[in-house]
């Protein structure tokens, strides 16, 4: 599985590096421009309403995402460690347990949000005009939960096994095919939210089948394994590990909700719409980040489990500085063409809502100096196996100083202050990530146990000693291979 200049263990840092950045990048990219494609179909041929009534489900979603990333992105962790220390066995148990109970709770929440999808989204705050469009976009969209998380879940696994380049093309032809049906379904069909949700449904199972055949193909050293899983215990530490995850999107979700709730009880419809084109502004600028910091994961672990200490520290090294690169580029976009941002979502007879997004926009932009460095560093805590280190600076960014921040400099800044929440929580979080990384760089993960001469990871949570023991049948197949 690893050779040449891209061998994680052993190849050059730097090549390694854009080889998994830039497909997740693009990748992270692609599934933006997706969900801005939506957008764009939506507020320009359903309105602004309908815009905003897709915004109101948002944290629904957040919450299932959150779970399902969080058991996703730690079992990738605890995979690619086994790999690392090239115990393929393992690697193969965790990432099978992983994909059962992937699909066990999608299929959970599937019959949840086709049975009561009103009662889900009066619980959100959508009423009147905007209930029923919310409605529908929740109903349609359950229906394809399990493809939604089993691509991102799958993706993961993919970039672990040396495989980045799959999980972009998977993601790139899955985007396309969004925006012709996002086409076909909203513009030709005036299917409004509808579309938008069957169009999305449709191109993540597009993208899940494409991921899922590398798994069952002669390239894939991962297996997928019915018996002799052992334990489940490790499922909790993936969790665990995972949590920061969790934390980020529920609190994303949690966030999202009281922006909307404050919309709505202070500036009505065309709040929402307008927080509505905040939100997909973020949203665009955070995926890049989150493509930089999902990308070091494997690469990070990996070298851990291998002891590689001076790689550790040379990926995240590599990754801070784009990260400052990409906060300074965003930023400077928005004080160049933030009208280009707003007319791409909003049609010509929503004056008044772009007007207000603009005012926000001015606000907001200071905010992106600082959550790339945040976002990479959740990354670099999980991956290195600091699950409470990532979840402190998760909750940090997306709900305890945004709502803090919330609840007083409106009180002062009137409604200016509910945007100038995100920039103020950006900042505090930046000084806590950076504290943080002062007690956790590589440096202190590895040390040597002087009696033995050994390489000890202190960060280490994989439960190995379950697999002691005689070998099964399945590990005399992997002994062999």
């Amino acid at each position: 599985m690893q050779n040449g200049k891209f061998d994680i263990v052993n190849g050059k840092t730097k090549p390694l590096f854009l080889r998994y950045c830039i497909p997740n990048i693009l990748g992270m990219l692609a599934l933006s421009s997706a969900q801005l494609i939506d957008a764009f179909f939506i507020g320009n041929y359903a309105g602004g309403a309908a815009l905003a009534s897709i915004n109101l489900v948002l944290p629904f979603f957040s919450l299932i995402m959150g779970l399902g990333i969080m058991l996703c992105t730690g079992g990738n962790v605890i995979c690619a460690t086994f790999i690392g220390e090239k115990n393929y066995l393992n690697a193969s148990k965790i990432f099978s347990k992983v994909i059962i109970c992937n699909i066990t709770f999608c299929l959970i929440i599937t019959t949840l949000g086709v049975l009561f999808p009103e009662r889900i989204v009066k619980m959100l705050g959508a009423n009147g005009e905007l209930l029923s469009d919310s409605a529908n976009y929740l109903f349609y969209v359950s229906i394809f939960i399990t493809f939604f998380l089993g691509s991102y879940c799958l993706s993961g696994f993919a970039r672990v096994e040396q495989r980045p380049v799959l999980a972009f093309s998977a993601i790139l032809i899955g985007t396309s095919v969004n925006i012709v049906l996002d086409w076909i379904l909203i513009f030709k069909l005036h299917l409004g939210v509808k579309g938008a949700a069957l169009a999305t449904g449709m191109s993540q199972t597009v993208t899940f089948f494409i991921i899922f055949s590398h798994f069952f193909s002669k390239r894939s050293g991962l297996r997928f394994i019915m018996r002799g899983l052992g334990s489940w215990k490790d499922i909790a530490g993936a969790c665990y590990n995972g949590m920061s995850e969790l934390v980020d999107e529920l609190s994303i979700g949690i966030t999202t909700f009281i922006f909307n709730w404050i919309m709505i009880t202070n500036l009505g419809t065309i709040g929402v719409a307008a927080y509505t084109v905040i939100n997909y502004s973020i949203f665009f600028g955070t995926m890049v980040a989150y493509g930089i910091g999902d990308s070091i994961v494997p690469l990070i672990s990996t070298n851990l489990g291998a002891g590689k200490l001076n790689r550790v520290s040379g990926f995240l090294r590599i990754s801070l500085f784009s990260g400052v690169g990409l906060g300074v580029s965003i930023f400077a976009a928005l004080i160049v063409m933030p009208e280009t941002f707003v007319n791409f979502f909003l049609g010509k007879d929503s004056l008044e809502t772009k007007l207000l997004a603009l005012e926000f926009i001015d606000l907001l932009k200071w905010g992106f100096l600082f959550s790339s460095i945040s976002i990479i560093l959740s990354a670099y805590f999980t991956a290195i196996q600091r699950p409470l280190e990532s979840a402190v600076v998760a909750l940090s960014r997306s709900l305890i100083f945004p709502v803090v921040f919330l609840m007083l400099m409106p009180k002062v800044f009137d409604t200016d202050g509910i945007f100038m929440s995100i920039p103020m929580a950006e900042l505090v979080t930046i000084i806590i990530s950076l504290t943080l990384l002062s007690k956790n760089k590589p440096q202190k993960l590895i040390g040597i146990d002087e009696g033995k001469n050994e390489i000890v990871h202190f960060q280490t949570r994989a439960d190995r000693s379950q697999y002691s023991g005689n070998l099964s049948g399945t590990e005399r197949e992997f002994a062999a291979e």
